[in-house]
């Protein structure tokens, strides 16, 4: 059965215009900070740690602005991200540059120092870079090859932690006619996993699968989850979502590992009253009234 399903307007914003620049603007700021902070901390927090963090701090600031443009664009959401990243990371290597050329010739004035930014001239101060390494916090001094494989590494997991800390906003529904975001709300049916679900959603049976009970006897550490997503403006615009979810024991404890099984369908306004009687039944509050 064909089941209709979320459509985003791809509409950028009014805000964005103004949004986008502040953002390139802090994430240039970050970047120069990155760098030079880089290069007195010890190899294994440059290796990691500190990529991550920025990473994590653009992927906010790009949510940030995805949510308030607000920006209805998946594609465009998605690319300010990474853009937000690289710009960062761009900034951090310009910004060790200008440093390095100021310290080197400190009598030389801006438009003589960027006259010498050739080609030749970045590429033998990358070497020399590479050359010299990094000392870590027991006095070992790092270079060639290895300080080769951070760098590449460096951007990819800058990239990748700004993408995961910014992939909800990216990823939120709109209500074009109220013009605010939906809020999400969720159902768990324990003990059941993608094969209990696979024949509902093939059938299109969207009741039986608002409608899911838990089953305790076939384990915990695997689960359905439900969402609605809704209006809480107008009650019209309702989607519906499903994900398997399986608890792994990692090193850092048990995390939950999502596999989307059926993303944003049309719910109709029936199941959407359902859905609200099943939240009353496992919370014990009262439903909302049709």
């Amino acid at each position: 059965m064909a089941l209709s399903v979320y459509a985003p307007s791809h509409r950028l914003g009014q805000r964005m215009p103004v949004l986008v620049p502040v953002l390139l603007l802090c994430t240039v700021l970050l970047g120069a900070l990155y760098q030079p902070l880089l290069y007195v901390l010890p190899l294994q927090i440059l290796q990691f740690v500190l990529p991550c963090a920025l990473g994590a701090v653009v992927g906010a600031l790009s949510a940030g602005v995805i949510s308030r443009a607000p920006c209805r664009s998946p594609p465009f959401a998605w690319g300010l991200i990474v853009v937000a990243a690289l710009v960062a990371w761009v900034a951090s290597w310009a910004s060790t540059l200008a440093l390095d050329l100021r310290e080197a010739y400190p009598d030389a004035s801006w438009d003589l120092l960027l006259s010498s930014l050739t080609p030749d001239f970045v590429s033998e101060w990358i070497s020399a870079r590479n050359a010299a390494g990094w000392v870590d916090s027991k006095g070992k001094t790092t270079q060639g090859v290895f300080v080769t494989i951070v760098w590449v590494v460096e951007p990819i997991v800058m990239m990748g932690t700004a993408v995961f800390a910014g992939r909800e906003a990216a990823r939120r529904l709109f209500c074009e006619p109220c013009h605010r975001w939906l809020d999400t709300r969720s159902l768990s049916a324990h003990g059941l996993n993608a094969t209990d679900v696979k024949p509902l959603i093939d059938a299109g049976d969207l009741r039986s699968l608002v409608e899911l009970s838990s089953d305790e006897l076939m384990g915990t550490n695997f689960r359905i989850s439900v969402s609605r997503h809704r209006c809480t403006t107008c009650n019209q615009s309702t989607y519906l979502s499903i994900e398997e979810v399986r608890v792994m024991n990692t090193r850092y404890g048990p995390q939950d590992r999502r596999k989307s099984l059926l993303r944003n369908v049309v719910l109709p306004a029936a199941l959407d009253r359902r859905f609200d009687e099943r939240l009353a039944e496992l919370e014990g509050a009262p439903s909302r009234a049709a």
